[in-house]
């Protein structure tokens, strides 16, 4: 069995360039299996990573274990990722382990098994801690939230973490200062010019900066945008607009659904502490869309102008908020451009010592149709591990779930915001996505009034929850 393995190593060299690999690994548990019995299958599913981004855990598998079981491992991509797998699984060809987005586990539990109550009980022990209390303890509550289901059951485990984040371009805010120094020619005054720089100095922290900022970088001509502050506003030309609305729906107070998931609750008004009446899902997409109307002051972008990748690297405009395989694409696209990173900006200023920040993760599962869900499971748990999962997400430069990990350097914001991050429940993520979607265009485009893209979202968003509720009930 030994040699197996090694020429299985020798031979990883090779494959793994196609994405598709197998290795011999030994055993499924903690116990030695019988030797003659046919190896367990572990057929993991991952996204965009290679496989000697598991080759330690493998090797450590197979020393930890005596029985037999084959890890195969294939790397996927994101487009036909989803419905590969569904066919796959109905055809009983694996993945044993796949790797998913989180909010997707929402949609496929009935094809995922729950982690086993003892998942987290120590080597040999017959008790220990459920895994809805040991995700409480491990990682940050935004992610431990998105993991525990209403059922009180987890479905499975997080190797990395990613938020959006704000992308500047330094350069442009120098233009700006400039530019407005050209305009006030000899009659600029030191207490008249120093504000201004001291603004422009600095990417937003806080929503107001920005929208103050945005009178000196966006440049235009009635409706005609030569230089943007900022690309928001809009559905199809800026990356992750519909999270980005999420972001500030979360920030202006909103709850997006109910704890019981049966309900949208972002178009629900609010009472304030002093008496007074708010509408946080409102306002944040009453905001969001400011900067696509040219009736309002944050105007600076439209649905007519580039996408935002390309103007940005162009010089077009100084913002945009994406997630980190943003600078990924610029990298690949335009490898000279080389843009500074911020957090996202915050409501006020002390929500900037209590940010509120938007998470995407991804989430191992086990499915219905794995070949051994024990060995699947012996193997997922290796390889979620801290350690484990601390290097997968470096190779996806990305940050780690542990909050031990995120906790040793809070001075990075990438960290600090992984710490603060929230995410949405969705029920039928794409359908959930596209009708906030819908509502930017509704009002960016289609001149819809807030209040009726709102309440008719909701209506939408309530028949996705109650449509699940119905299905589930059969």
């Amino acid at each position: 069995m030994g040699a197996q393995f090694t020429e299985k190593l020798r031979q990883a060299s090779i494959f793994f360039l196609v994405g598709v690999f197998g290795l011999t690994a030994t055993g499924c548990g903690t116990t030695n299996t019988n030797k003659q019995s046919a190896p367990a299958q572990v057929r993991i599913w991952r996204l965009n990573q290679d496989v000697d981004t598991i080759r330690d855990s493998v090797n450590t598998f197979n020393s930890q274990t005596g029985g037999s079981a084959v890890v195969t491992y294939t790397k996927k991509t994101l487009p036909g990722y989803e419905l590969d797998a569904l066919k796959s699984m109905a055809a009983r060809k694996g993945p044993d382990i796949w790797s998913i987005p989180n909010d997707w586990v929402d949609d496929y539990q009935n094809q995922i098994i729950p982690l086993p109550d003892n998942f987290f009980y120590a080597s040999g022990a017959t008790s220990g801690p459920s895994p809805a209390q040991e995700v409480k303890t491990l990682f940050p509550a935004g992610i431990a939230n998105a993991l525990i289901r209403p059922d009180g059951k987890v479905y499975g485990m997080p190797t990395n973490v990613d938020s959006l984040r704000l992308y500047y371009n330094p350069d442009l805010f120098d233009t700006a200062l400039q530019d407005f120094r050209q305009s006030q020619g000899d009659n600029l005054s030191d207490s008249v010019y120093q504000p201004v720089r001291q603004l422009l100095s600095n990417p937003p922290a806080t929503w107001n900066d920005l929208v103050n900022q945005a009178k000196y970088l966006t440049v235009r001509s009635g409706n005609t945008i030569t230089r943007s502050a900022i690309a928001l506003g809009t559905a199809d030309n800026i990356p992750d607009a519909v999270d980005t609305l999420y972001l500030l729906m979360l920030q202006n107070g909103a709850q997006i659904i109910s704890s019981d998931r049966r309900d949208a609750l972002f178009h629900v008004p609010q009472t304030t502490p002093s008496g007074g009446i708010v509408k946080p899902g409102e306002n944040a997409l009453d905001f969001y869309t400011s900067f696509a109307n040219p009736n309002k002051s944050n105007y600076s972008w439209n649905p007519s102008m580039p996408q935002a990748l390309d103007a940005f690297a162009q010089g077009k405009v100084a913002m945009v908020i994406a997630y980190s395989d943003f600078a990924d694409q610029l990298q690949v696209k335009y490898p000279k451009f080389h843009p500074q990173v911020a957090p996202v900006p915050q409501i006020t200023v002390d929500n900037v010592q209590q940010p509120v920040n938007f998470i995407k993760f991804s989430i191992e599962t086990v499915t219905q149709t794995a070949d051994n869900p024990a060995a699947a499971f012996a193997f997922m748990k290796l390889y979620t591990a801290q350690d484990s999962a601390d290097n997968l997400a470096s190779e996806q430069k990305l940050r780690s779930p542990y909050l031990t990990t995120l906790n040793k350097d809070t001075s990075n914001y990438e960290n600090e915001q992984a710490l603060t991050g929230q995410t949405t429940f969705k029920e039928d993520h794409s359908q959930f996505d596209s009708v906030f979607h819908d509502m930017i265009v509704n009002v960016s485009q289609d001149n819809i009034a807030v209040p009726d893209a709102i309440s008719t979202g909701a209506q939408q968003i309530n028949q996705l929850l109650l449509n699940a509720q119905q299905s589930n009930s059969q």
